[in-house]
């Protein structure tokens, strides 16, 4: 409620109207999509995201999961759910979508003039870990149990990784990604 600018009691006066007509015009059908669903029973609850003007009038995104609440008939009698303001996470997001051409022309420039496999591996973990904001780096083979690391690595803050770790520090689910050949971020 306070991420929201409203008290309890103010939101708890707000119509159904009056929450709906707060819901961004271009994010309506998917605020009103997922209600409709789960009203008929079709909807899961599976989250929705839209944006909504809060008290101040700004708008922000929030994440909503609403559940059906029935009688012990069966018969519908409430609507309850959870949002979460998700606003920083999605301008991120977009921060990053905006950055990516710029980020791929800096990659690009930095590696058009290096030869050396270890200075092109270097240069990239480099300028993708500044990218990501991360304090690690890496390129990295799976070998039998342990992850082989790949010559030099970005590491800001952190002490460098020893060239072999082992690869049960990651847990199955990230070696299984890895294995299939999918790119992890931890």
């Amino acid at each position: 409620i306070a991420m929201m600018g409203f008290t309890a009691d103010e939101l708890n006066a707000l119509s159904a109207e009056a929450v709906a007509a707060r819901v961004h015009p271009d994010d309506r059908h998917v605020s009103t999509e997922q209600m409709v669903g789960v009203a008929a029973g079709m909807d899961p609850g599976s989250p929705v995201e839209y944006r909504w003007r809060v008290k101040n009038g700004e708008y922000r995104w929030f994440s909503d999961t609403r559940k059906l609440v029935c009688d012990a008939q069966g018969r519908p009698i409430a609507m309850v759910g959870v949002s979460r303001d998700v606003t920083d996470r999605r301008r991120a997001e977009e921060a990053h979508r905006e950055d990516r051409p710029a980020f791929l022309l800096k990659l690009s420039d930095a590696l058009l003039p290096l030869r050396s496999p270890d200075e092109i591996r270097l240069t990239a973990a480099h300028i993708l870990g500044e990218q990501l904001h991360v304090n690690r780096a890496l390129y990295a083979e799976i070998e039998g149990e342990e992850f082989a690391v790949v010559g030099s690595h970005y590491a800001q803050g952190v002490p460098p990784l020893a060239a072999r770790i082992s690869a049960s520090i990651c847990g199955d689910p990230i070696i299984d990604a890895f294995r299939r050949g999918e790119t992890v971020v931890i």
